[in-house]
Protein backbone atom coordinates (compact mmCIF):
# COMPACT_ATOMS: atom_id res chain seq x y z
CA UNK A 1 0.00 0.00 0.00
CA UNK A 2 1.35 3.53 -0.91
CA UNK A 3 2.10 5.51 2.00
CA UNK A 4 0.38 8.73 2.19
CA UNK A 5 2.21 12.39 2.03
CA UNK A 6 2.38 12.30 5.38
CA UNK A 7 3.79 8.96 6.27
CA UNK A 8 6.78 10.31 3.20
CA UNK A 9 7.22 13.31 5.09
CA UNK A 10 7.85 11.74 8.59
CA UNK A 11 9.99 9.26 6.81
CA UNK A 12 11.86 11.18 4.79
CA UNK A 13 12.20 13.45 8.53
CA UNK A 14 13.22 10.49 9.87
CA UNK A 15 16.11 9.35 7.36
CA UNK A 16 17.69 13.19 7.37
CA UNK A 17 17.80 12.79 11.48
CA UNK A 18 19.51 9.27 11.25
CA UNK A 19 22.05 11.09 8.90
CA UNK A 20 22.58 13.75 10.79
CA UNK A 21 23.47 12.12 14.01
CA UNK A 22 25.58 9.71 11.78
CA UNK A 23 27.27 12.32 10.21
CA UNK A 24 28.44 15.55 12.85
CA UNK A 25 31.15 16.69 10.98
CA UNK A 26 29.52 16.66 7.58
CA UNK A 27 26.45 18.51 9.37
CA UNK A 28 28.91 21.12 10.62
CA UNK A 29 30.55 21.99 7.69
CA UNK A 30 27.52 21.87 5.77
CA UNK A 31 26.36 24.43 8.31
CA UNK A 32 29.40 26.77 8.03
CA UNK A 33 29.37 26.90 4.31
CA UNK A 34 25.45 27.66 4.11
CA UNK A 35 25.95 30.76 7.07
CA UNK A 36 29.00 31.65 5.10
CA UNK A 37 27.59 32.80 2.10
CA UNK A 38 25.02 35.34 3.27
CA UNK A 39 22.07 33.43 1.56
CA UNK A 40 21.27 31.82 5.15
CA UNK A 41 20.44 34.87 7.03
CA UNK A 42 18.45 36.02 4.04
CA UNK A 43 16.32 32.76 3.76
CA UNK A 44 15.97 32.93 8.14
CA UNK A 45 14.30 36.35 7.67
CA UNK A 46 11.95 35.68 4.85
CA UNK A 47 10.66 32.61 7.06
CA UNK A 48 10.39 34.06 10.27
CA UNK A 49 8.42 36.70 8.47
CA UNK A 50 6.25 34.02 6.40
CA UNK A 51 5.61 31.90 9.68
CA UNK A 52 4.60 35.35 11.67
CA UNK A 53 2.47 36.82 9.00
CA UNK A 54 0.15 33.37 9.42
CA UNK A 55 0.49 32.51 12.61
CA UNK A 56 -0.89 36.27 13.47
CA UNK A 57 -3.21 37.33 11.01
CA UNK A 58 -3.75 34.00 8.81
CA UNK A 59 -2.51 35.70 5.87
CA UNK A 60 0.18 33.69 3.49
CA UNK A 61 3.29 36.27 2.30
CA UNK A 62 2.04 36.06 -1.60
CA UNK A 63 -1.18 37.58 -0.45
CA UNK A 64 0.41 40.36 1.48
CA UNK A 65 2.83 40.84 -1.46
CA UNK A 66 -0.22 41.08 -3.42
CA UNK A 67 -2.04 43.83 -1.12
CA UNK A 68 0.81 45.96 -0.97
CA UNK A 69 1.31 45.64 -4.83
CA UNK A 70 -2.66 46.38 -5.47
CA UNK A 71 -2.03 49.30 -2.98
CA UNK A 72 0.99 50.46 -4.91
CA UNK A 73 3.61 49.62 -2.48
CA UNK A 74 2.10 52.39 -0.19
CA UNK A 75 0.12 53.48 2.85
CA UNK A 76 -3.63 52.99 2.75
CA UNK A 77 -4.21 56.10 4.59
CA UNK A 78 -1.64 58.85 4.01
CA UNK A 79 -0.14 57.58 0.13
CA UNK A 80 3.63 57.20 1.87
CA UNK A 81 6.24 54.58 1.98
CA UNK A 82 6.97 52.30 4.84
CA UNK A 83 8.48 54.65 7.34
CA UNK A 84 9.22 55.07 11.17
CA UNK A 85 11.79 52.65 11.81
CA UNK A 86 9.71 49.73 9.66
CA UNK A 87 10.82 48.57 6.18
CA UNK A 88 7.56 47.25 5.52
CA UNK A 89 3.83 48.20 5.55
CA UNK A 90 2.24 46.87 8.32
CA UNK A 91 -0.72 44.65 8.55
CA UNK A 92 -3.87 46.73 9.54
CA UNK A 93 -6.55 44.15 10.79
CA UNK A 94 -10.00 44.91 13.43
CA UNK A 95 -8.87 43.90 16.64
CA UNK A 96 -12.40 42.35 17.58
CA UNK A 97 -13.12 40.19 14.47
CA UNK A 98 -9.38 39.87 13.06
CA UNK A 99 -10.69 40.97 9.36
CA UNK A 100 -7.53 42.25 7.53
CA UNK A 101 -8.47 46.05 6.32
CA UNK A 102 -5.53 46.74 4.77
CA UNK A 103 -1.81 47.94 5.10
CA UNK A 104 -0.81 51.05 6.24
CA UNK A 105 2.74 52.92 7.09
CA UNK A 106 4.04 52.20 10.87
CA UNK A 107 2.99 56.51 11.82
CA UNK A 108 -0.60 55.52 10.19
CA UNK A 109 -0.78 52.31 12.17
CA UNK A 110 0.44 53.42 15.51
CA UNK A 111 -2.15 56.51 15.09
CA UNK A 112 -5.61 53.87 14.77
CA UNK A 113 -3.83 51.89 17.32
CA UNK A 114 -3.84 54.68 19.93
CA UNK A 115 -7.37 55.93 18.91
CA UNK A 116 -8.39 52.33 19.60
CA UNK A 117 -9.69 52.11 15.90
CA UNK A 118 -12.42 54.66 16.98
CA UNK A 119 -13.58 55.89 13.94
CA UNK A 120 -15.83 58.87 15.78
CA UNK A 121 -12.57 60.11 17.96
CA UNK A 122 -10.50 60.38 14.61
CA UNK A 123 -13.30 62.23 13.13
CA UNK A 124 -13.52 64.64 15.97
CA UNK A 125 -9.13 64.57 16.13
CA UNK A 126 -9.85 65.42 12.73
CA UNK A 127 -12.29 68.46 13.39
CA UNK A 128 -10.42 69.99 15.95
CA UNK A 129 -7.46 70.14 13.80
CA UNK A 130 -9.55 71.91 10.60
CA UNK A 131 -11.31 74.35 13.22
CA UNK A 132 -7.75 75.70 14.80
CA UNK A 133 -5.89 75.59 11.82
CA UNK A 134 -4.42 79.12 11.09
CA UNK A 135 -5.20 80.73 7.71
Amino acid sequence: MPKTKEEKHESHKESVRKWNAAHPEALRMHKRRYRADGRYREYEKQYARKRWLKKEYGLALEDYDRMASDQGGVCAICGGPPNGGVARLCVDHDHDSGEIRGLLCNLCNRMIGFAKDDAELLQRASDYILAVRRP
